[in-house]
């Protein structure tokens, strides 16, 4: 019997999750809705709901390019629910987003060996999926290690949701691996079906100075200190950056961010 109290909290939760996984919308315009519903004075949620939503949230953050509101989302869970495992794995997102290999492993390994206490089951896959990522192009052994752990844990708890949000790099490692999970290949097979192969690049043509460029629009740093850091001109940047945009069809940063990690370029 559900405590009446909860209910309204459930509800809440049923849009949450619905406004996160809306794949027709951009995740920045997703992004703005969220944005809203997570402070102290609006949060809806008890923290066991909070913990099972909590890495969804952040990807929809990140997807839009928005760190800030990912770097405050991780702080208020932090504050919500305390070093936990759920706490952890957004902080190790972060450092992930912004290029911090050694930071998002440091974050990480607390949740992979079972140090930090997870509130939500799905949180240990979210945590294997991450390691997945962080392996993928440099050690693919423990790439493969950390897929298996994370469809064991998946498969054991009928937990897909996060596979779904899985692009360029699970993908990978479930199509190089494809056959070798033995008694979990059922399960991968279902995986492998939710989760989208990268999409051709080739469609969208972008310079290598883009490309460079591209790479560094995570990183919300101004245009002027990539121009130093490249040792070229601010318009020289300025006019690579409207390339990018016009070749993503977009017309800001943060959507450019989205459209070329929908496209597995960054």
């Amino acid at each position: 019997m559900l405590n009446d109290s909860l209910v309204p909290a459930m509800a809440e939760t049923g849009q949450l999750i619905h406004a996160i996984t809306d794949r027709t919308s951009l995740p920045s315009k997703v992004a703005d809705r969220l944005r809203t519903r997570f402070t102290p004075e609006t949060d809806p949620l008890p923290p066991h709901l909070t913990a099972m939503i909590a890495a969804d949230v952040q990807h929809t953050f990140l997807a839009a390019g928005n760190i800030v509101d990912a770097t405050n989302y991780a702080a208020f869970v932090h504050h919500k629910l305390g070093d936990t495992a759920e706490s952890a794995v957004l902080s190790a997102m972060v450092e992930r987003f912004h290029g911090r290999f050694v930071g998002a492993h440091v974050a990480l390994d607390p949740v992979l060996d079972g140090s930090l206490p997870a509130l939500h089951p799905i949180t240990a896959v979210w945590a294997w999926l991450e390691a997945t990522t962080l392996a993928a192009e440099r050690d693919t052994d423990t790439a493969f290690t950390a897929l298996r752990n994370a469809l064991t844990v998946g498969e054991s708890q009928k937990l897909l949701r996060p596979f779904t949000y899985s692009q360029r790099y699970v993908r990978t490692v479930l199509d190089r691996n494809f056959g070798r999970f033995g008694t979990l290949d059922g399960f991968a097979a279902v995986v492998r079906a939710a989760v989208k192969p990268g999409i051709d690049t080739s469609v969208v043509r972008l310079s290598p100075r883009e490309m460079d460029l591209l790479r560094e629009l995570p990183s919300f740093r101004t245009a002027e200190s990539i121009a130093a850091d490249k040792f070229i001109s601010v318009n020289t940047v300025k006019t690579h950056l409207r390339g990018i945009y016009r070749k993503l069809g977009v017309t800001n940063r943060r959507d450019a961010i989205a459209a070329a990690q929908k496209l597995g370029m960054i």
